[in-house]
């Protein structure tokens, strides 16, 4: 497993912020980002501005660059994908060092009814392409059924692959394979993608839970699941929270804690917490021990629920007041929820569809999925079409953090010294940082001279500019303060700068990172001028 400068980086700084205070209910309504062919899927990599929409029947990855849907998409898969039903386009993630590697990870359900997982590279000529000829199957699970498919994939905070996978359909998990360890199916699993060889065959973290045990998968993390169609990662915690699709009464929303594994959420034993008419599995019932309970839970009667979609807890810059709040949504009732948690009880529980809605009004129903971009923003997506922008309803826009150089120029005589201003989001307090840059270049996607330089692990080590100007570099390693601040000084070259760097224009930009491979945040990018 490749971890995200482990020489560099050393030890994770950082705070578990938990607790049980009432969250602020802050009012809110959402932006119309675009309209698409029955989405299910919205991404993007740490840091990048672009938005990825994934769409259900068209096989295709769309892009929406500055306001606008480009007219090429992505990524085409139609020709591949068998969609009815269930089935179709599932899910799609970005390597952690997407900008290093350009790696992403799609999954979809091939011809046969199999659901795949497919690694692809962006073209190194153009970030809005795939390389052709770049794809490579990762990952199989065969489906007995069309439904219950799952297809779900996140990259945890520990750099692994989490896949999401169904019970296999039919009725109550005729097979019971959520409570065999045997199968991959009614799960998350957890695979390593850096040890994919000329097979594809991917690696076994050491840590999985049931790396070892006899008859038992390795691949797996948890089990116990139905349809896990939507699960995330806290970006702060880096706690797991699930949306497990129920069967006739319960729909729920699971917790694990960050870095544990092994939990058994009980389907088909237990629907939510209760106990399911169609019975256990292998000598299984209700009062077998060892069944986690859901953190939230709700009703097919009054709730008209039917399919829980997962969500995110919020973790953007741009709504003040909203920090730590998770938000879910009900496929047939058109509810959406939000409310606080530690992840064994739950506080500020409301309703919200009433609020959030489309512009103008009209509601937001049959939310396919909840999407956060590139800088933790939330968004929901619509089978029908819609994708929106969730927004303070009273106020413009917070700031997502910025770095404030003064003076804007970079003097070759005094060495290149500047000093920097770092605002970052608060609840990134004492979580480390480093500073990035390149001549003539901008983040993300560093240029040089125009052409894309690719960020590889050797780069990082370089803190001077050389004389042939060429590449990105880290200057700074340090963490923020209490308020999620900092000063740091940029020394670009010790005591002078060479003479072909003057005239440059030097672009930098600030990341905030875990400590382990993950960015959780980075300021926009600033521009200093190289005089003499």
């Amino acid at each position: 497993m490749v971890r995200f400068l482990p020489a560099l980086l050393g030890a994770v700084l950082g705070v578990l912020l938990t607790g049980s205070g009432a969250l602020a209910q802050v009012p809110l309504t959402t932006e119309a980002v675009g309209f698409f062919n029955s989405p299910v899927e919205l991404t993007a990599p740490a840091g990048d501005d672009r938005l990825f929409v994934m769409e259900l029947n068209s096989g295709q990855v769309k892009i929406i660059k500055n306001g606008q849907v480009l007219g090429t998409p992505f990524l085409d898969l139609g020709g591949q994908v068998q969609t009815g039903g269930e089935r179709g386009m599932l899910g799609m993630a970005f390597h952690p060092l997407y900008a290093i590697n350009g790696y992403f990870f799609v999954a979809y359900t091939r011809f046969g009814g199999d659901t795949v997982i497919e690694r692809f590279q962006r073209a190194s000529w153009n970030p809005d392409q795939v390389a052709p000829g770049s794809q490579q199957t990762v990952f199989v699970a065969q489906q007995p059924y069309e439904n219950h498919n799952g297809g779900c994939i996140r990259f945890g905070p520990d750099g692994y692959l989490y896949i999401g996978s169904g019970d296999g359909g039919g009725n109550n998990d005729p097979d019971c394979n959520s409570q065999n360890l045997g199968s991959l199916l009614g799960k998350i699993l957890r695979i390593d993608v850096d040890a994919i060889d000329i097979t594809g065959s991917y690696g076994i973290p050491v840590t999985n839970p049931f790396l070892g045990w006899p008859g038992a998968r390795p691949e797996i993390w948890v089990y116990g699941l139905r349809n896990p169609w939507r699960f995330s990662f806290d970006r702060q915690t880096g706690d797991l929270w699930i949306g497990d699709v129920g069967e006739l009464q319960r729909e729920e929303i699971d917790f694990a804690p960050a870095g544990v594994g092994g939990w058994n959420f009980g389907w088909r034993v237990l629907e939510g917490t209760l106990c399911n008419a169609a019975g256990g599995c292998a000598g299984s019932d209700c009062s077998s021990g060892g069944l986690s309970a859901p953190v939230w839970e709700y009703g097919h009667d009054a709730a008209g629920g039917c399919s829980v979609t997962g969500g995110f807890i919020y973790r953007g810059c741009e709504i003040l007041g909203l920090n730590g709040t998770y938000f879910t949504a009900d496929f047939c009732s058109g509810k959406l929820w939000s409310f606080g948690s530690n992840g064994y009880s739950i506080w500020s529980l409301a309703e919200r569809q009433n609020e959030i809605t489309a512009p103008g009004g009209s509601p937001i129903t049959q939310v396919t999925s909840i999407g956060e971009d590139g800088f933790g923003e939330l968004y929901f997506i619509t089978i029908g079409g819609g994708v929106y922008k969730l927004v303070s309803a009273t106020g413009p826009k917070e700031s997502c953090g910025s770095l404030v150089a003064s003076p804007r120029q970079i003097s070759a005589q005094d060495g290149g010294v500047v000093q920097f201003q770092l605002d970052a989001p608060d609840y990134l307090a004492f979580s480390p940082f480093f500073m990035l840059g390149s001549s003539s270049g901008s983040w993300p996607g560093l240029t040089l001279d125009g052409v894309l330089i690719p960020l590889n692990p050797d780069a990082y080590l370089l803190n001077v500019l050389d004389s042939a100007n060429t590449g990105p570099f880290v200057n700074w390693l340090s963490a923020l303060d209490a308020k999620g601040r900092a000063t740091a000084v940029l020394n670009l070259a010790g005591a002078s700068l060479p003479p072909a760097a003057i005239g440059k224009t030097f672009t930098h930009a600030f990341l905030v990172f875990d400590g382990i491979g993950q960015v959780l945040f980075s300021s926009a990018a600033e521009d200093l001028q190289i005089t003499p």
